[in-house]
C-alpha cells in the first residue's frame, strides 16, 4: 500500500503505510529503541526544532473535554545543533523524516529554509501560535 500525504502538491510524499510516529515519540531519532520496527511506519515525526535552543519544562499532555492534548513548551537544542548531531541519522532513516517546527511563524519559517539547505526532511509539521491553548 502506498499512501501520497500531499495529493496534488509540487513535491509529493509517498508513505508506504499510515502511520506516522508523533511528533517526539522517538526524539530526533535518538531514542529510538533497537526493538521498534519502524518498518511498519510511514513516516516519523522529529521532537521540536526551534531556531534558537529554549529551555524549560518538558512537554505533558493536558486533559480537555473530549481527550487530551499535548502541551509543548518548545524545549529544544536549536536547529544548528539538531543538524550538527542528527542529519546523518536522518538520512540513515528507512522512512521519511517530517521535522516539527517551533516558534514563532517567522522563527518557523527561519528553521524551514535551514533544514531545506541541509536537504534531510522530507516534510514539515508546524507547531501552532504559542498564544493559542486548547480552547483556541
Amino acid at each position: 500500500m502506498t499512501i501520497e500525504l500531499a495529493p496534488g502538491h509540487k513535491v509529493e510524499l509517498m508513505l508506504s503505510s499510515p502511520l506516522i510516529l508523533a511528533s517526539g515519540m522517538i526524539g530526533y531519532g535518538d531514542a529510538r529503541a533497537r526493538a521498534l520496527d519502524i518498518s511498519y511506519c510511514g513516516a516519523w515525526v522529529t521532537a521540536p526544532i526551534g531556531l534558537a535552543p529554549r529551555s524549560g519544562p518538558p512537554t505533558r499532555a493536558v486533559e480537555i473535554s473530549g481527550g487530551i492534548v499535548l502541551s509543548e513548551t518548545g524545549q529544544n537544542p536549536g536547529v544548528e545543533r539538531v543538524l550538527r548531531r542528527y542529519r546523518a541519522l536522518w538520512r540513515r532513516m528507512e522512512i521519511p523524516t517530517i521535522a516539527r517546527l517551533w516558534g514563532s511563524a517567522g522563527e518557523q519559517a527561519a528553521v524551514a529554509e535551514r533544514l531545506e539547505t541541509a536537504q534531510c526532511v522530507a516534510a514539515l509539521e508546524l507547531a501552532p501560535d504559542e498564544d493559542v491553548g486548547p480552547d483556541g
